[in-house]
């Protein structure tokens, strides 16, 4: 059985609830407003906000920018004032919000690590406007004016314990074959002293937007050592365990092409309307991990010698399956690297293969305890829970497992 987390269906039937998850789209982590104003209304403003919280100047030669801090709690996680001189030597004022909804929205059980409803998504216009005004006093602010400059689409899963998200993510989905023109971030490391890939997440790039997956859990334990201090509380500390977060960071240029494509206003973008996130992340994780699910190395292999293709294509198949477990990746541009028979053609032409039986060519060790993991499109559309304890919208019935 399934129970929404929503208190609007606590009636549903199971098969109500799984077609509601089947047209869920992604729900909104934070997004960037940034608000032009007049000089007038800058000042006027900064004054009023001087006056109960700390201001941190940053200049350099032509912008001076004031930062604030102080207003996490009703969901402006960060206001800067910025003052930009012009080629002109004119000014231009603006006021920048990163603005996390999920704390605008009264509701105490809520936890740090978790988002904004889906069904709430529709009432944040109103909530920053109300939100601005009364931070503002009722300056007479142009709502109407401002951008969405960067929106965090986002959903998560949290497994049944925190090994198995961290299984998932370092046996599966730091496989990835990279898509043509993303970059995969990477830092420093001290201890090999080069660069190498993130720890706890996978980041990939291009010039309109980023997508990461990533162990929560994992990234509040990080912020916590980086800052000397327990930035979240326990509560939700405990419930990131088994959480694995999916983020679409959509960049000005993306979100003005979304909303052209969609006749949308500017503010529908982070209200709900906006559909092409979803549909850009299924597609990203289709390029990444094809369409298959994940086994071990010695079932794909008789996967693969029990399905009806010729021998020369299981033989191409049963070839790609090993070069990915030697390496211990899918992408294309590493395989081509150590092996410069494998090329482009023949590597798309494979995965056509794979995708065709609901096969990835990633694969867990044989010695693996869990033998099967679905495809992370699975995930996103709803149409597994197989090692989930909940998902954004739904909690599964499941029997604790200890880590």
């Amino acid at each position: 059985m399934i129970r929404n987390n929503s208190n609007e269906s606590a009636n549903k039937t199971p098969a109500e609830e799984m077609s509601a998850i089947n047209k869920a789209q992604l729900s909104i982590h934070t997004f960037t407003y940034t608000l032009p104003c007049s000089k007038e209304v800058y000042t006027t403003f900064i004054t009023q906000l001087k006056e109960s919280c700390q201001l941190i100047p940053y200049n350099n030669e032509s912008v001076t920018t004031y930062t604030c801090t102080n207003f996490y709690s009703i969901g402006l996680n960060r206001i800067e004032f910025k003052k930009i001189l012009l080629p002109t030597n004119n000014y231009k004022y603006c006021i920048v919000f990163l603005v996390n909804p999920l704390n605008m929205v009264d509701n105490p059980d809520i936890l740090y690590n978790q988002i904004i409803n889906a069904a709430n998504l529709k009432d944040i216009p109103e909530l920053l406007k109300d939100t601005l005004s009364h931070l503002s006093n009722d300056l007479n602010i142009i709502y109407n004016d401002g951008k969405i400059t960067r929106a965090d689409y986002c959903f998560n899963l949290w497994f049944l314990n925190q090994v198995f998200a961290e299984l998932y993510l370092h046996n599966l989905i730091k496989m990835a074959n990279i898509p043509k023109r993303f970059t995969e971030k990477q830092v420093y490391s001290s201890t090999k002293h080069r660069k190498v890939g993130e720890s706890y997440a996978l980041t990939i790039s291009c010039k309109s937007y980023e997508f990461s997956i990533y162990l929560k859990h994992s990234q509040i334990k990080e912020h916590n050592k980086r800052c000397h201090k327990e930035i979240y509380d326990k509560a939700t500390s405990k419930d990131s365990k088994g959480q694995l977060r999916f983020e679409l960071r959509s960049k000005r240029n993306k979100l003005y092409n979304d909303k052209k494509s969609q006749n949308l206003s500017e503010l529908e973008l982070i209200s709900g309307k906006n559909q092409n996130p979803i549909s850009t992340v299924q597609n990203l994780l289709r390029q990444m991990y094809g369409t298959g699910d994940f086994y071990t190395y010695n079932r794909a292999g008789e996967i693969i010698q029990n399905c009806s293709y010729l021998p020369k294509v299981k033989k191409n198949m049963l070839r790609l399956l090993k070069a990915v477990k030697i390496h211990r990746t899918l992408n294309y541009s590493v395989l081509h690297e150590h092996d410069d028979t494998i090329t482009r053609e023949w590597f798309k032409q494979c995965m056509k293969h794979f995708n065709y039986i609901d096969l990835s060519p990633i694969t867990l060790p044989n010695k693996c305890p869990l033998k099967y993991f679905p495809n992370p499109v699975e995930y996103l559309l709803g149409h597994s829970s197989e090692h989930l304890k909940k998902t954004d919208v739904v909690t599964f019935d499941f029997t604790e497992i200890e880590e």
